[in-house]
């Protein structure tokens, strides 16, 4: 298998993942919204693209690679291997392609481990979802089958914990659970950051709206566009100048 074909792989699946949770928080007309059963005609994460701000804001948040990045796919991997990878020489096991990942110098994103560590979670809540449309196990389930992973995150069960920890350096250990359930809450704000900000439609060099941002729609702010500034002040009510108490 060919290292680079691998991680464009594992790539595709992280953000199929990241496509699953951000509708979760954010649902629109998108078919990872209809297949979780909640949906909205309104535009909604996948429109503002927040998949890609939550995979930036996780891979960027800390300068990789992440110390617990490695010993999260190293513990999770083998109880993935149901799941099928796509490559361009046919489908290949999960727990294989990452070990050929594991195997080489590249680093393992922080992204990849918590998709990883998601669908492992997915696929506890329902071991259907292995099989299915999309590539990850998580954007297969239910919205209520979601929320039982993201319960699972908020608070880590003792086996899950063990689990990484038995790949993770001694110093590292008592802070895993608090850094699982950090990600539960992470992967509820940042869709929510993504989708009520205009970080697509503002340009940073001209000071401009390139177009009319989806949390603009979403909250009826400037229903007609960017506008050329406000009126001036034209002085005061009544024409007072001061006032006294």
């Amino acid at each position: 298998m060919d290292i680079r074909e691998i991680v464009a792989a594992l790539g595709e699946l992280t953000r199929d993942t990241f496509n699953g949770s951000a509708v979760f928080v954010a649902p629109g007309p998108d078919a990872y919204s209809v297949a979780q059963g909640v949906a909205d005609w309104q535009p909604g994460a996948m429109e503002a693209q927040a998949p890609d701000y939550i995979m930036l804001g996780i891979d960027f948040s800390l300068r990789p690679p992440h110390p617990l990045a490695r010993p999260i796919a190293t513990s999770l991997g083998l109880a993935l291997g149901e799941v099928e990878l796509p490559l361009p020489s046919g489908a290949v096991p999960l727990d294989r392609a990452l070990a050929v990942l594991l195997d080489s110098d590249e680093v393992i994103p922080l992204s990849l481990a918590i998709a990883l560590l998601v669908n492992f979670l997915a696929m506890q809540v329902s071991p259907a979802s292995a099989r299915g449309s999309f590539l990850a196990p998580f954007a297969r389930l239910t919205f209520a089958e979601k929320a039982g992973v993201l319960e699972r995150l908020e608070d880590p069960a003792p086996e899950l914990v063990a689990r990484i920890a038995a790949q993770t350096p001694e110093p590292l250990r008592p802070a895993i659970a608090g850094q699982l359930a950090y990600v539960g809450g992470m992967l509820f704000v940042l869709p929510a950051i993504a989708t009520y900000i205009d970080w697509l439609a503002f340009d940073r060099q001209t000071k401009t709206m390139l177009k009319h941002p989806t949390s603009w729609l979403l909250a009826g702010f400037q229903p007609d566009g960017p506008v050329e500034g406000w009126d001036d002040h034209q002085g005061y009510y009544q024409d007072r100048q001061s006032v006294s108490y």
